[in-house]
């Protein structure tokens, strides 16, 4: 598994990259944002971003919201943005509402949010847990896309109201089962 590490200060990256290197994972390295967007355009086999929250020029957030725009299409199609996984310091009692904002729609955009410093066994399991539920292609966030996708295209195909019908009921169930695999209790 191939991971981006983007964080701008450099000990942080350093000391993340020599843990993943050490634990078996390729590494790709960012001080910023821009070069990680610059990563992300071009290298299609990252599937595992780790972003700070706070950096100068585009937060982690920011970086977040850039990324899922990127076209990225290699031999065998479309490959979907990959899983971001948020570092941060941040404290409650000593941020601004603004902040505050940012951080919740973090949460909601995020797999996981860790606190510095980051600890081994919390990130190594997540990342382990990341690669067995598979990330990039075949990822939770593919295999939604393929359900409403090949949804729509059956819509497109169909014909009568009654194949429309039978269409929807299909889509119900594959987003049941999508939501029994993959969407605990927690996220609802």
């Amino acid at each position: 598994m191939k991971i981006l590490i983007v964080d701008d200060v450099q000990f942080m990256v350093v000391s993340l990259k020599r843990l993943l290197e050490r634990n078996g994972y390729e590494v790709a390295t960012a001080l910023n944002g821009i070069e990680a967007l610059k990563f992300l355009s071009t290298d299609f086999t990252i599937e595992v971003v780790i972003t700070d929250f706070v950096m100068p020029e585009m937060s982690g957030l920011e970086l977040y919201q850039h990324a899922q725009i990127i076209e990225r299409v290699n031999d065998q199609g479309t490959v979907p943005p990959p899983p971001f996984v948020l570092l941060t310091s941040f404290e409650k009692a000593n941020s601004s509402s603004a902040f505050d904002s940012a951080f919740q729609e973090a949460q909601r955009c995020f797999v996981d949010i860790l606190h510095k410093p980051i600890e081994e066994a919390e990130l190594l399991p997540l990342l382990e847990n990341l690669k067995n539920q598979g990330t990039g292609v075949s990822g939770e966030g593919a295999l939604l896309r393929k359900i409403l996708q090949d949804s729509i295209n059956q819509l497109g195909q169909s014909s009568s109201q009654e194949n429309e019908t039978a269409v929807a009921q299909k889509l119900l169930h594959s987003l049941q089962e999508y939501q029994a695999r993959f969407v605990t209790n927690d996220a609802l």
